[in-house]
């Protein structure tokens, strides 16, 4: 009895994340919540923010390479290697597993377009929440159904669609069928939004073939 009940309450947390009993728009609209208090509370391991990414805003900008460059650099002091804007990666919050996510550069203006896709603008509320870190942090867009903002430092940033390896490892990290089965469908959504951004790439890992 003790066992059922067990797995009835991981169960219910997973609705959080994987959307099994609650509209799908809700579940990353909680997730953002969480994320942002837990960093708030915790700034020692998850909180940090960047200047350059505080003093920016939607619209501001031509959103050109030339005015990403001063928030990569601003990143350059960690040890891991600077991301770029509009580039996909595993994006990790506490207590969530590595969920697939897209860079956005936050001086990008509304109605950008590369490549022919259209690339979503910041709110002035997820804009305003880069006041809430110490060090530098990228914005990164999440491929979920309520496509939830974020502003995550580099070290809970990791590249995606670049090695068979990482991609594979988060995709399978996970012990929980529901949780896998929810990263494996952003992954999904992230390969196609790489494959209409650039015709050219070279084909992309299915994860069928990884699980």
């Amino acid at each position: 009895m003790n066992r059922r009940r067990g797995r009835q309450m991981r169960s219910i947390n997973l609705d959080v994340l994987c959307n099994t009993s609650a509209p799908s728009s809700d579940s990353f609209s909680m997730y953002r919540n969480v994320s942002v208090k837990s960093d708030e509370s915790h700034s020692d391991d998850d909180s940090s923010c960047s200047d350059t990414c505080s003093s920016s805003h939607c619209g501001s900008s031509s959103g050109t390479s030339s005015d990403w460059s001063d928030s990569e650099d601003s990143c350059k002091d960690s040890p891991k290697e600077a991301l770029e804007q509009l580039q996909l990666v595993w994006a990790k919050c506490r207590g969530y597993p590595w969920y697939p996510a897209l860079i956005i550069n936050p001086k990008m203006p509304r109605g950008y377009v590369h490549n022919g896709v259209p690339i979503p603008s910041p709110p002035a509320d997820v804009i305003a929440l880069a006041n809430n870190y110490t060090e530098p942090v990228y914005l990164v867009l999440f491929f979920d159904t309520k496509r939830t903002w974020q502003w995550l430092p580099r070290n809970k940033l990791e590249p995606l669609g670049v090695t068979y390896e990482l991609d594979n490892i988060k995709l399978t990290e996970s012990r929980k069928p529901t949780d896998r089965k929810a990263v494996k469908k952003a992954y999904q959504e992230a390969m196609m939004h790489r494959t209409n951004m650039d015709k050219k790439s070279e084909p992309v890992i299915s994860p069928d073939k990884i699980l």
